[in-house]
């Protein structure tokens, strides 16, 4: 990884990794979103509910920063079709507390063309 992990984003995907929904909510802002595949999870109740119910694995295998956020290529693995597969995870953070995440294919390149 060109970076080191910053510790909000390493104790999300430790939380997200075992499915600690709740655990992994209270490391977003209140109003802190997730958004995926067209949909919007806002607030930490839906970002809770999210996490518990994905049931998957994200290894990170690429870190950069780039225009206030920082931006992760994953490997993502679990109970679906298709497993494993590469995604983008684009991180805002805000202070300790993770403002937003944004879950991309890995095809999808926008926010990530200086990587």
């Amino acid at each position: 990884m060109s970076l080191p992990l910053p510790q909000p984003i390493a104790a999300y995907l430790a939380a997200a990794n075992a499915s600690e929904g709740l655990s992994a909510a209270a490391l977003f802002a209140s109003d802190g979103v997730i958004h995926e595949d067209g949909f919007s999870h806002v607030g930490t109740d839906a970002v809770a509910a999210w996490v518990a119910g994905s049931q998957r694995r994200v290894e990170v295998v690429g870190l950069t920063a780039m225009a206030g956020r920082v931006l992760a290529s994953v490997s993502v693995s679990g109970a679906f079709i298709g497993s494993p597969q590469a995604r983008r995870y684009a991180f805002t953070l805000q202070g300790e507390r993770i403002a937003s995440l944004e879950v991309r294919d890995w095809h999808d390149r926008s926010g990530f063309e200086h990587e």
